[in-house]
């Protein structure tokens, strides 16, 4: 990749890693925020649903950013119900998977971080925000990284109850998949994703022809991308013969939705298969 122009669409809050690990392989990054977190118009179902935890069997956090919500929209006293360490005004949570070999394993028994409930992450980024943000020290991942793949494994018994804090826009299926599977699954908004700002000019980038590959690691990058380089002049046309690389299923299929033919996907859907797949790609 060395000399490569490539495109950062994360949020300004966790682009840090992923930029430093293009620039690693000799990348020259260009970052461009398409997405930016924002916290629920109404926060009170989320702050009712944290507060009465002991009612759940199953905490289930979907991304970093979830995990974000739950340490900074609540108020301090609400720490304790979670059982972590994490303090208002930290850092935000890295985006480096856990640096434990045994959290990178489905553990069907599960350990119990949070209040005598069983706590899973759909893969090793959210499980290490957890770490470091709240303090919960191991959760259940699953083997692929993916909302349905967990919804699959989730050792979940009938009647058991699912507390699911995610995003307003996220997918519904990992809440059927449990639904169907017996669960009682309650979903609650923890975060809003709105566009991001800020960044390189890509409209002016791209019509230059200085801009190697794109890179999208969540649905919403890929929407948001799109809507901001219309609204500043910029056209979709100008992508032919650029690299677009997504991070995982969901993500290709929002660039297809809008007619971007995907060039890149990694088999393992983390920053580094990315990175990965992204060095296979140019040899």
């Amino acid at each position: 990749m060395t000399g490569k122009r490539i495109v950062n669409t994360r949020a300004t809050h966790q682009n840090s890693r992923f930029t430093a690990l293009l620039q690693a392989q000799g990348a020259e990054v260009i970052e461009y925020p398409c997405i930016a977190i924002a916290p629920p118009e109404d926060d009170t179902p989320l702050r009712r649903a944290l507060a009465s935890l002991d009612a759940f069997d199953w905490l289930v956090l979907t991304s970093a950013n979830t995990v974000l919500a739950l340490s900074t929209l609540l108020p301090q006293p609400l720490l304790p119900i979670l059982g972590g360490r994490g303090e208002r005004g930290a850092s935000p949570p890295s985006d480096s998977p856990s640096p434990n070999p045994a959290s990178q394993c489905w553990n069907p028994e599960g350990t119990r971080g949070v209040g005598g409930r069983r706590v899973a992450a759909v893969g090793p980024t959210t499980a290490k925000a957890a770490q470091e943000y709240l303090g919960l020290e191991a959760v259940l991942l699953p083997e692929t990284f993916t909302a349905e793949v967990l919804g699959e494994a989730l050792p979940i018994k009938p009647g058991q109850r699912v507390l699911i804090p995610a995003s307003a826009i996220a997918s519904p299926t990992l809440a059927e998949l449990l639904t169907a599977r017996g669960a009682e699954v309650t979903v609650v908004e923890a975060y809003r994703t709105v566009i991001g700002t800020g960044g390189a000019d890509i409209a002016a980038l791209l019509a230059q022809k200085r801009v190697n590959a794109v890179t999208f690691t969540s649905a919403s990058t890929v929407e948001n991308f799109i809507t901001r380089l219309e609204s500043e002049g910029g056209n979709r046309a100008d992508l032919a013969g650029v690299c677009l690389a997504c991070i995982g299923p969901q993500t290709a299929a929002m660039a297809q939705t809008h007619g971007l033919a995907v060039d890149v996907m990694p088999a393992t859907h983390t920053l580094d298969g990315l990175i990965e797949a992204l060095q296979n790609y140019y040899g």
